[in-house]
């Protein structure tokens, strides 16, 4: 879940049972009355959303397949698009798909730091952590 402006709320959802994608819903009345799910459009799972000191909105999540990994997408428009074609990979040498379940935060600095729970090819799972700037997200 997401807090934005005037009561808006977006919340992201885990779908692996439907197709692997994640799905959006919105609510304008904060949280009394949500929207029909719809495709994001990225494939993975599970979210965690973070508003940037930009504006934009971090999608940050666990793909589950080759390559393993933990990805971010971003969205420049308070979550009505997002791209996963622009996507950004943080880490892509998983061992298996038991990985994931990222959270994101921004420092005071501004770079950014996201923590997920990671397996690699010795079958060892560890809690590990990506550090980046504004600059790598732009590619």
């Amino acid at each position: 879940l997401l807090e934005l402006r005037h009561g808006r709320v977006l919340a992201l959802i885990r779908a692996e049972k439907a197709d692997g994608f994640i799905y959006q819903v919105e609510s304008a009345d904060q949280g009394l009355t949500w929207s029909e799910p719809k495709n994001t459009g990225i494939w993975g799972h599970p979210p965690h959303l973070l508003l940037l000191n930009s504006g934009r909105i971090l999608c940050t999540y666990g793909y589950r397949r080759p390559p393993y990994g933990v990805r971010a997408v971003l969205s420049d428009d308070a979550g009505a698009t997002w791209h996963p074609s622009d996507g950004i990979i943080l880490r892509d040498d998983g061992a298996s798909p038991d990985l994931g379940y990222p959270m994101s935060a921004q420092l005071s600095d501004g770079r950014i730091v996201t923590v997920y729970y990671f397996t690699d090819a010795e079958g060892v799972t560890f809690v590990a952590a990506s550090i980046y700037d504004d600059a790598f997200l732009r590619g």
